[in-house]
């Protein structure tokens, strides 16, 4: 069963002043968080700017992943960098990402970009080997996108950010017709399978 999150008492989507955020581990020994603080230290790099509500765990949950904005250095609107879960320095991971789910068997993942089209893309497990699945359009919102429990498919929030307009909807994992599945018209973030 897909749930998709909505209305305003819910996890925030990337909005740099949004609250703190708490994901679990699978395996619930581990938790992640993000703090209201949203920066942290890289060594070598200064601090790094946190997109409030763009991170979890990577695949393998050896890494939590956090989105992080610093166009002023990089000049792309934002980057995914990864941590070890276990403490150490950041690392970028995929360059223009926002945000990235890994896909079921591990294989594979899905991420998409916080530029102008907001473009999606699937990549083996370490992000090489991407191919675009989706070609956004200036102004729709193409975000937080998760597998179908069978690899087939991914689902996403799609729509304008302001007034909220959003609703989920889905794509074949190797690229095709995307397809409306709600009609919320609202504030709809981080779809995500229920058992």
């Amino acid at each position: 069963k897909l749930v998709a999150v909505c209305g305003n008492r819910t996890r925030t989507d990337c909005d740099p002043t949004a609250h703190a955020e708490v994901l679990a581990l699978l395996d619930g020994e581990r938790t992640v968080f993000q703090s209201l603080e949203d920066s942290f230290p890289q060594a070598g790099q200064g601090s790094l700017r946190a997109l409030a509500g763009c991170f979890g765990f990577s695949g393998d949950d050896a890494h939590v992943w956090v989105g992080v904005s610093d166009p002023d250095t990089t000049g792309r609107a934002s980057d995914v960098w990864l941590v070890p879960t276990i403490g150490g320095n950041a690392r970028l991971f995929l360059a223009g990402a926002v945000t990235v789910a890994w896909s079921p068997d591990r294989a594979r993942l899905v991420y998409n970009t916080a530029d102008v089209v907001q473009a999606m893309f699937v990549a083996d497990r370490s992000g090489a080997n991407s191919k675009q699945i989706l070609v956004g359009e200036p102004g729709i919102r193409n975000h937080y996108p998760v597998w179908s429990p069978n690899g087939r498919f991914i689902y996403f929030a799609r729509g304008i950010t302001s007034p909220y307009d959003m609703d989920i909807w889905r794509i074949p994992s190797e690229g095709g017709s995307i397809e409306r599945l709600t009609n919320h018209h609202s504030r709809v973030a981080h779809p995500a399978f229920l058992d």
